[in-house]
């Protein structure tokens, strides 16, 4: 069975030589170098004696030379340190599975669970002993997937095919669909009801609710799915869990390849309860319905939801851009300081290049609001992308400074700080906040989405430009591959390409790749120059001749 070392836990101890020891013995007891970790442990009793870290890992050291009674001890005191240790009680789990204390181990790995439902070591612990000693006697809770649909025939077989099994009933609600939905949704035996569309997407969903059974909700959209594993985890901590409802991570596909995405939280998963309805004409979260009866939704990182509804961005931009911002417009007017309203319009008024009107919304979520929550983060970051592009950087600065001050850990932060430094020709501190990107531990961020503010390919080009200028022409080529995959025929990438393999000596790709950027644009000046002294250097001056008539016709024919 897998255990987890549990480190430090937020304990106040010295962090300096107390955890370099605690990394110390781990890895020692992992290569097996027993004595060496004892000693470690020794000194670590002189510091911290109390530490729910220092008895886990003595724990550990005991389980791992199958000393699994003294395991056992060692597990309970950090325990008793510290109730609330859900990785230590993943541990005590698996010592008592070792000594085939079965009802004492499936117990342990249940509160592990209840204390974290994040900690994958304890579902997948109670997920083997449940399948493998109780799985008769465990009682599951009922569950009730739920989506609206309208002419969804092409998705609903992906939907509806991975939760049977998992889920107790499919209630589906039509809102005018005009082809085969209705007939797929019902040959795989899901209930369906109608609903007449009143342009009000919480509306619809509510009649779900009504119709739903399970004591629990799934909600999912007719063009998601989720994977068997992920349901199955899911249903095991719907059947221990004290909680009152889960956000799941969404994976939201930009591209055909299903090569970048978007992440954000949303609440899915709930208990069926008549005062938890959704609110909203158009982005409907049941978050406000939690709000009011006192209820936290807990997040959950790794039990996905993914949607494909993306996956041709730019044909289901158009569409949805026209129909929410009609939508949008109506909340307004009913709802005047609608702050998700208003940070979503002035986004949406954004990508269709309506800067001023854009600003206009954004302002007026700042100007409302009194406090740090998603509208205002995403008004202050797409307040500063427009600054950026206008070249206003000392304003740009400023609402991201607003960003970093509240959400350190938002990747998208480190992104956009790139794009300005970038832009200011600051290529060195560019390519710091780029490498933050990597580094920062998004799952830390309190915002409900990251990567939403976010280019894969573009991230990946920049950083290549930066470290071109640095002169790291290896990791400069290696930045400019990674975006070439996300972009092949764009001409600026296929110049760094040039430039990037000329740096490195590799001539003959050089050449390749200017003349493949002329191709994407005969009227790119830097590939046609760079191209034009490539063949200079080569003595091939007839050539190089050749090309600047050619940049001669392009320019007349303009």
């Amino acid at each position: 069975m897998p255990i987890r070392i549990a480190m430090s836990h937020g304990e106040q101890v010295q962090p300096g030589s107390f955890e370099t020891l605690l990394e110390q013995s781990s890895q020692f007891i992992k290569e097996g170098c027993f004595e060496e970790a004892e000693k470690c442990l020794l000194r670590m009793q002189e510091i911290a004696p109390d530490s729910p870290s220092l008895y886990n890992l003595m724990g550990f050291l005991a389980y791992q030379k199958k000393d699994f009674k003294k395991a056992v001890r060692s597990f309970e005191k950090a325990l008793q340190v510290n109730p609330h240790y859900a990785e230590g009680w993943n541990n005590l789990g698996a010592a008592y599975l070792a000594l085939s204390r079965l009802s004492d181990a499936k117990a342990a790995f249940v509160k592990a669970v209840n204390l974290n439902p994040n900690l994958n070591d304890a579902l997948e612990n109670l997920s083997w002993i449940t399948e493998h000693f109780f799985a008769h006697s465990t009682k599951f809770p009922t569950v009730s997937a739920c989506a609206i649909m309208k002419n969804e025939e092409q998705n609903l077989p992906r939907l509806l095919s991975a939760l049977n099994g998992y889920v107790d009933e499919v209630v589906l609600v039509d809102t005018g669909s005009t082809d085969r939905s209705v007939e797929v949704a019902r040959s795989f035996g899901a209930r369906i009801y109608f609903h007449k569309w009143r342009e009000d997407f919480s509306a619809a969903k509510n009649e779900a609710l009504e119709r739903a059974q399970g004591e629990w909700i799934l909600f999912l959209d007719a063009d998601e799915a989720m994977i068997p594993e992920d349901l199955k985890k899911l249903r095991l901590i719907l059947t221990y869990t004290s909680h009152e409802a889960f956000m799941l991570p969404i994976k939201n596909f930009l591209d055909p390849q299903e090569r970048t995405y978007m992440l954000n939280y949303l609440v899915r998963v709930f208990r069926r309860r008549p005062e938890i309805r959704y609110q909203g004409r158009i982005h409907e979260t049941v978050e406000g319905s939690l709000v009011e009866l006192g209820k936290k939704a807990f997040k959950l990182y790794s039990i996905f939801v993914y949607h494909y509804g993306y996956k041709n961005q730019k044909k289901t931009a158009r569409k949805v851009f026209s129909r929410n911002y009609e939508l949008l417009l109506k909340e307004i007017k009913e709802n005047p300081e609608n702050l998700n309203a208003l940070s979503y319009l002035g986004r949406n008024c954004f990508l269709k290049g309506k800067f001023e009107e854009a600003k206009n919304y954004l302002q007026r979520v700042l100007t409302i609001s009194r406090d740090f929550n998603f509208a205002v983060l995403t008004a202050h970051l797409d307040l500063a992308w427009i600054a950026i592009r206008e070249g206003d950087f000392e304003e740009a600065f400023a609402h991201l400074d607003a960003v970093r001050e509240r959400e350190p850990y938002l990747p998208d932060l480190y992104y956009l700080l790139g794009l300005a430094h970038h832009k200011k020709g600051e290529y060195a501190r560019a390519l710091e906040c780029f490498e933050k990107v990597f580094s920062v531990d998004y799952r830390k961020s309190k915002s409900l989405m990251v990567f939403f503010r976010f280019s894969w390919g573009d991230l990946y080009q920049k950083m290549g430009e930066c470290y071109l200028v640095a002169g790291e022409n290896e990791k400069a080529k290696e930045c400019f591959e990674k975006a070439s995959g996300f972009s092949e025929d764009n001409p600026d990438l296929l110049n760094n390409l040039g430039v990037a393999m000329v740096k490195l000596g590799d001539r003959e790709n050089a050449e390749m790749y200017f003349k493949k950027a002329l191709e994407a644009n005969p009227a790119h000046p830097d590939a046609r120059g760079n191209l034009f002294r490539f063949l200079l250097e080569e003595g091939r001056v007839a050539e190089a001749r050749a090309l600047l008539s050619q940049m001669k016709e392009i320019l007349e024919q303009k």
